[in-house]
């Protein structure tokens, strides 16, 4: 048996807190986007989000993942890089309705570590990256 390294989507994780506002945001990168929705729930995608105030509340998961789209399409904008489909794979969290934004941040700062490229972004007021990872999907046996 020999065992070689497979052409698995590399992953990228990201944890941000602010207070008792908190989102886990799990990603990667999928086939040349053509058109359509950018960001897409991966088949066994987990999706735990909680809103913080009345309107964030009543979120479904389009609207959060509204942020996670804004952020890919800044990120690849930006590094003059081909879209790719954005798969979210893990998404959870407390947060408001003007958090959207830290998803923005996390979906563009993750694109870019994906792509091994710097991508230049203030920082969210009062965020803090709690966990950051990026890591490939293992290897194949033939």
């Amino acid at each position: 048996m020999t065992t070689t390294i497979a052409e698995k989507p590399r992953n990228a994780s990201i944890e941000l807190r602010h207070g008792a506002s908190w989102v886990r945001l799990a990603i990667c990168l999928a086939e040349p986007f053509v058109g359509g929705s950018i960001t897409r729930l991966a088949q066994d995608a987990r999706v735990e989000l909680e809103g913080d105030d009345e309107l964030s509340s009543c979120y479904a998961n389009a609207n959060w993942l509204s942020g996670v789209a804004s952020g890919a399409f800044y990120a690849y904008r930006a590094l003059n890089a081909p879209r790719r489909v954005v798969l979210v794979t893990d998404l959870a969290g407390r947060l408001g309705a003007s958090d959207i934004q830290v998803l923005a941040y996390a979906a563009a700062r993750m694109i870019a570590g994906l792509l091994n490229r710097e991508l230049n972004l203030a920082d969210v007021d009062g965020w803090q990256v709690a966990a950051n990872a990026i890591s490939n999907n293992g290897l194949k046996s033939n």
